[in-house]
Order: C-alpha cells, then structure tokens, then sequence
C-alpha cells in the first residue's frame, strides 16, 4: 500500500500539469547548470587562494580521520560547516580531488539559485517575476566564477534561503535546518539569521507556537557557541580564540584592502541588482505614505494603493530583506575593513538583494489598476497583465542578461590574480624533482595554498607562518629547504624572516644561507598581483 502510494506521489509529480506549474524551477535549473558547466570546462584555475585553502583543510580532515585540521591552524577560525559537508563527495568517491569538489560545488550553486527562484515565486505569486529573480543569481559572471570555485559562500546562500523559506511557509524543518547549518558554516550567516528572525518575527505576531520556535532557535545558537568555544578551548588552551583570531584577520586584512567603503563601487559591478533595491525603495516610499496617511492625515489616497493591503504580507517581507540589505551596507561602512572592490565580500548579501526584483512586479500592479481607475477603457486595461506587466518583467530581464554579456569577459580575465603564485607553485614543483631524491621529503615555508597546490605538495611539508611562529619560535628550521615571501593578507613571510625584507641576492644568519633562486616579474604584476620570491636555504 505505501509503494502504491509512493508510485502515485511520482507519477503525479511528473505529470504534464505539475511539470508545466514548475516550468520556472525547470528552466532556471536547466540555465544555471550549463553555464557553469560550460565555465567549469574552460578550465580557468580559481583566481581566489581561498578556493585552494578550503580544498586543502578538507584533505588534511579527511586524512586526519575526521578531526577537522588545517596546516595554517585556521581551524580555529573558519567554521567546520562547508568544510565537513565537502567531506560527502570525497567519502563517496573515494577522492579529495579538486575537480571533484568544483562540480560539488556547481550543484549546490544550482540548487541554491532554485532556491531563490521558489522564493520569490511564494512571495510575488508570479513565475514570471520569479523566473528573473532567479536569472538575476543565474547569469552573474561572478557568481558563475565563485559557483565553480570550492567557496562556501553559495552554500551558505542556500542555508540562508531555507531559513527564509521556512519562515515564509512556516515549516520549523526548513527554519531550524537554515539557521543550524548556516551557524556552521559562514560568520555572515550569524549575522543575517538573527536580522531576519527579529525582522520576520515583528511582523508575524500572532504566529502559533512562536515561543516554542524561539527558543529552539536559541538552543542550537546557544549549543553551537558552547561547542565551537570548546573547540579553541581544547585546541589552543582559551575559549574564546576564535573571536580573536578572527578580529585579527579582518584586522591584518584591512592593512592590505581598500577600508573605504563606496556603495557604488560595492554594486557596480552587479549591474542588474540597483532593480531590486530601487523597487523595494519605491515599494518603501509608498507603504510609508499610505501607513501615514492613515495614521495623520485621512487624505483620500488613490485606491489602488489598496493592493499594498492586500499584499501585505509580501511586502512586509520585501521590506525585511531591504532592511537587511541596508543595515549589511551600513556596517560594513563603519566597520571599513571589508574590501569594497571584490565582490566575494558581498555574494551572500546578492540572495537577498535579488529577493527584492519582486517589487516591481506589486509596483506596477499599483501602477495598472491606478490607471484603471482613471481611465474610462476599463476593459482594455484589463489585459494589463498579457500588455504591461509582463513586458516590464521582460525588460528587467533583459536588463540583467545584457549585463552578463557585458561582464562575460571576466571569465578569462580575472586568472591573471593568481599567475605569479601558480608559476611559483610550478616552479617548486620543478625545483623539487631536480634537487631532492626521490624518497626525500623537504620542508617549505609557504602561506599561499594556491603555491602549494601547483607546487604539488603535501600538507606535511607545508610549514605556514602560523606554524612556524608557535612551534619554532623562529628559529631557523633545519628541515627548511625553500622560503616562499608573497606580500599578500594571507601571508606573515616578511614579518617572521624580517632579514629577507630587503630581498638580497644571498645572505647568511646563523650559519644558514640564503640563496635567491625564484622572483616573479611579470606583466601582472603592473595590474595589482603580489610578486613572489623565493629562498633556498643552505
């Protein structure tokens, strides 16, 4: 009886009426995964070092028998959430390749731009403006660029979205699942979880067995900070390590980055996205008007402005994610130490901003049935939808598409960040094969993961600044064999061999000597990448 019943549910769920209801689902599936298969097979290396670091931490976890590891001691300072659920591939095939944890990361791109799409569907009613919600996320260069790269920011996206998903629905699976693996994962999600919660929350009152949801949510807040404290508590000897050694690193950061903060530098290179905070700001305007009106002034207000009441549950919503929006802008403009220029910093906030498109979609409703109002072709206008509404949502999408065809040229740009390091990587590599036997390991000193993948090594014989300051107290190693020196954030070189700062050619302290044999002097070197140097020591 229930294999019958399951039968039913499929046969159902493929039927012509259910397939042609999710034909937006459908598409927006179909359109995300070949774009980003067809960049994935381009073969451009990932132009983020982070992409390198966070396949490495999940080899050395998955090596280490599950005890999440890292040989930079990050640790104790990124969360364990996307690192443990790379783990799921590389435990199923059998593999840690990188390759593997690219089309990984493709498919929970994919599943978090549905995500978007079924969203927005719920809130605007429509699978028009739904469908170019979704192609907003889908046809971003840069969000096809970092889709391919092992980043957890499109994972955390997609915990973000069920949190939202379940609020607006009211399934406490969907919400509680959200906020716990978001907890885990992204430091960002911390922060938009509980604006969203104290946003959503104001706005659903009367909500049955709200109190019960709450403290729920408290609970796994509560437990995952006892458990992460615990973590720095038996791994360094403090508990509260991870906040320090994050302020540090967005400390050390703002050393190398850009602190001013532009909002116009932040969106511009997202041309499509200013649509959805430009709707929800009209959508804003006119919800204040009509709230005040009503409150002070008693003014006979157009009553197409009734639509805002009878959609007043999207637009609370639609106001909730602008608010969000708004309060991300702000306090990275106080807190001036994310960079304004790449757009990783703001990847996550792009699933909310996205969730304001639908505002247009109300906006012109208002905008129709006011003209209805004033016009004496009552059953003209009453083809708004077929003449006005859906021509506007065509318009914004073609918006956003003549935007990607305009950034698609980032694709084969943006590699030339990474080329000093990964020519340094080969050339390790090379020096390695010509200079150490075969069954010889060295030691290298290196920060930069994407060296160290191209050079071909072993996490063991990885020697990080953070590594060789606790264990060696800076003395010399005397397994060292090469020094890497990268004048990059993620990289203390300079700072632990100070003596190497003005890069002489040799030079010998404390009975070692060092031998220049590697320095990057390349073209994009004039374009803002960070040369590398590298020693022998002797």
């Amino acid at each position: 009886m229930e294999s019958q019943n399951f039968a039913n549910k499929i046969k159902n769920l493929l039927s012509r009426e259910s397939l042609a209801q999710r034909m937006d689902l459908i598409l927006i599936t179909f359109i995300s995964l070949i774009i980003r298969l067809l960049y994935l097979w381009m073969n451009y290396p990932d132009f983020w070092g982070d992409s390198y670091h966070h396949y490495y931490i999940t080899e050395i976890t998955y090596e280490n028998n599950f005890i999440y590891s890292d040989y930079k001691s990050n640790q104790y300072l990124w969360l364990p959430g996307f690192h443990y659920l790379g783990l799921i591939p590389s435990v199923l095939l059998g593999s840690t390749s990188l390759d593997v944890l690219h089309l990984f990361n493709i498919l929970i791109s994919v599943m978090s731009i549905v995500l978007v799409t079924d969203v927005a569907k719920i809130l605007s009613k429509s699978r028009l403006s739904a469908f170019i919600t979704g192609l907003a996320i889908a046809l971003s260069p840069w969000h096809i660029m970092y889709s391919k790269m092992f980043m957890p920011e499109p994972w955390a996206g997609l915990c973000l979205l069920l949190l939202i998903r379940g609020l607006i629905t009211r399934s406490d699976i969907q919400l509680l699942s959200g906020w716990g693996l978001g907890l885990v994962s992204r430091y960002e999600n911390w922060f938009f979880g509980v604006l969203l919660l104290i946003g959503f929350y104001m706005f659903k009152r009367n909500r049955e067995g709200k109190l019960k949801v709450i403290i729920y949510l408290c609970l796994i807040l509560g437990g995952w900070l006892l458990l992460w404290s615990l973590w720095s508590r038996l791994g360094v000897g403090y508990g509260t390590y991870w906040i320090n050694t994050q302020l540090e690193a967005l400390k050390w950061d703002s050393t190398f980055y850009n602190s001013g903060i532009n909002v116009f530098t932040l969106y511009s290179s997202w041309i499509g996205y200013g649509l959805g905070f430009v709707g929800g700001i009209l959508l804003l305007t006119l919800f204040g008007v009509r709230r005040y009106n009503e409150t002070f002034l008693n003014y006979n207000l157009p009553p197409a402005l009734n639509l805002l009441d009878e959609n007043c549950e999207e637009v609370y919503f639609l106001l909730v994610f602008l608010g969000v929006s708004l309060c991300k802008l702000i306090s990275t403009y106080i807190s001036g130490v994310i960079p304004s220029y790449n757009p990783r910093f703001v990847l996550i906030d792009l699933y909310l901003i996205v969730l304001l498109i639908p505002s247009w979609h109300l906006l012109f409703r208002i905008l129709i049935q006011f003209l209805k109002e004033k016009s004496t072709l009552n059953t003209k206008l009453d083809l708004n939808r077929i003449f006005v509404i859906n021509p506007v949502s065509i318009l914004i999408g073609i918006i956003i598409t003549g935007a990607f065809l305009n950034q698609v040229s980032l694709f084969s740009t943006q590699s030339y960040i990474v080329e000093p390091e990964r020519q340094a990587g080969l050339f390790i590599k090379s020096w390695v094969s010509e200079n150490v036997p075969i069954d010889e390991k060295v030691n290298i000193f290196v920060d930069s993961p994407v060296i160290s993948y191209y050079g071909n090594l072993e996490s063991d014989q990885m020697v990080s600044s953070e590594k060789y300051a606790r264990f060696l107290n800076k003395n010399i190693d005397p397994n060292l064999r090469l020094i890497v020196l990268h004048n990059v954030s993620y990289s203390k070189g300079y700072e632990t061999f100070s003596f190497l700062r003005d890069l002489p050619v040799n030079l010998t302290v404390e009975s070692s000597h060092f031998l220049k044999v590697y320095e990057y002097t390349g073209w994009e070197l004039e374009y803002g990448a960070a040369s590398v140097t590298i020693y022998s020591v002797e």
